[in-house]
């Protein structure tokens, strides 16, 4: 097995074997769970670290707490600040997702599909229907996105991976 330290590569008895196996609760000795303050448990962003009187960004993983909200985040532009406003979908609120942003993550509202629109040229008509044909990626069939049509309208147009 694996672990700390050699196994024991000849008779595994006596005071120098190494037994490799659960281990077992010590009478009196706390749960790791009861060394986690309360505050941080909740799934609070920020805490208190302990002897040290500084505030810090804390996850805790907690079972359920880290599930992936629905939709995609976009491409957003770089936040130059490297601001680590989250860690996890958890920490956003409502439906907003915990986006990259440069080296900044960012609750950010999401795309409802893969891809990102594409740029449009304003400078030249473009081929279509100038009216709004959708107003979310879900309106949109198969992989469309509702994306800026450019002239001033929103369409659903193929976007880019």
């Amino acid at each position: 097995g694996q672990g700390l330290g050699k196994p024991c590569t000849h008779k595994c008895r006596g005071p120098r074997a190494w037994r490799w196996g659960p281990l077992k609760a010590v009478r009196g000795a706390p749960r790791a769970r009861d060394l986690i303050p309360r505050s941080w448990r909740s799934g609070a962003p920020v805490g208190r670290l302990p002897g040290l009187g500084l505030l810090a960004p804390l996850t805790v993983g907690l079972p359920g707490r880290e599930a992936e909200k629905t939709g995609v985040c976009p491409q957003l532009q770089a936040d130059l600040n490297c601001t680590q406003e989250c860690q996890s979908d958890a920490q956003c609120a409502d439906n907003l997702k915990c986006c990259q942003a440069g080296c900044a993550t960012i609750c950010h509202l999401p795309d409802e599909k893969q891809g990102s629109c594409p740029h449009v040229n304003t400078d030249f008509p473009q081929l279509g229907l100038c009216q709004d044909q959708c107003k979310v990626d879900s309106q949109c069939p198969g992989l469309l996105k509702c994306c800026y049509n450019g002239c001033g309208k929103v369409s659903c147009i193929t976007p880019i991976f």
